[in-house]
């Protein structure tokens, strides 16, 4: 059956993989260019081959290949540039993988997941990630939550303002990785959080909130789970997380020695926009990613002003 797109409204404790999520779906629209600063990627994933212990990349005819400098740019490996327009079909995966089945493109914007045959009309730049699911393990269509299944804030950042003390919380989204091995929490493959875009301003803190990983509820990460926990602020060839945060320690001061900070003790981890370069307010994007059960965290931040 051709849908246009499949929208999914969910509360993001439903597991992907299980396919507990609303859907509706929207009347097809007509073709239409999309703006050029507006950038749509499709990322088909990667398995490690049991037989010989390669790591395999999906690829995608009908769309351009990424560069290995263009994926480090964008933080996505093994990504494709779709240049069609609004309404075009969105390319299958070209290859397959025995045992699997290719269930579709999803993306999550907030709590909806949406599912889409053809591009939607899109204003900001949209990554749709392919959706592979074992054959005979889980339905091809996803089915509606119970009614009383509330949604919920599951991942976020709660930032301290220290202009003004206030708290506020910003929704971290989750997204599919080819890390093979960063934690699942429970959607069926490696993932990591990010957030497209929130400021922040000299002498913030903020902590991290995760569900599932170590709790049904929001806890802050990283926790301790083989006695200490470790928290590691990421960098590439142009840019250092350690330039704009610093990791608090158990005594509220700054660790301004190391990226790589250990948690011996009982306590809530934070993070400082204290940096080197953390001299003006800026608009951040971030990326976090589990490892080991949760026993450590990296984050990579970066600065779109």
């Amino acid at each position: 059956m051709n849908k246009a797109s499949k929208f999914l409204t969910l509360a993001l404790a439903c597991t992907l993989a299980a396919g507990a999520v609303a859907v509706s779906a929207a009347a097809e629209t007509s073709a239409a260019p999309q703006d050029d600063a507006v950038k749509v990627y499709l990322v088909p994933g990667s398995y490690k081959d049991a037989r010989t212990g390669e790591t395999v990349c999906h690829a995608v005819d009908g769309a351009t290949k990424l560069t290995d400098a263009q994926c480090e740019e964008i933080h996505t490996p093994n990504a494709y540039l779709f240049t069609g327009g609004t309404g075009d079909a969105l390319p299958a995966p070209s290859t397959t993988r025995e045992g699997y089945a290719f269930n579709g493109w999803w993306s999550i914007d907030g709590a909806t997941v949406a599912y889409h045959d053809v591009l939607p009309a899109v204003t900001q730049t949209t990554y749709y990630y392919a959706d592979w699911r074992a054959a005979l393990s889980q339905p091809m269509d996803p089915v509606n939550p119970p009614d009383e299944q509330a949604e919920q804030m599951e991942y976020y950042l709660e930032i301290t303002r220290k202009a003004t003390g206030e708290k506020e919380r910003v929704p971290l989204y989750v997204a599919a990785t080819d890390v093979p091995n960063a934690e699942q929490f429970g959607y069926g493959g490696p993932v990591q959080l990010y957030n497209e875009w929130f400021l922040l301003e000299p002498g913030d803190d903020f902590q991290v909130y995760v569900s599932r990983i170590y709790s049904k509820k929001p806890t802050p990460a990283p926790q301790k789970i083989k006695g200490q926990s470790y928290a590691k602020l990421e960098e590439n060839g142009v840019n250092k997380t350690f330039d704009w945060l610093h990791c608090k320690t158990d005594d509220d001061r700054y660790n301004d020695a190391w990226p790589f900070n250990r948690y011996d003790d009982d306590f809530s981890p934070a993070y400082g926009y204290v940096g080197e370069r953390a001299t003006e307010a800026h608009h951040f994007r971030i990326y976090i990613k589990f490892y080991d059960s949760g026993d450590v965290m990296t984050m990579y931040m970066e600065n779109k002003d």
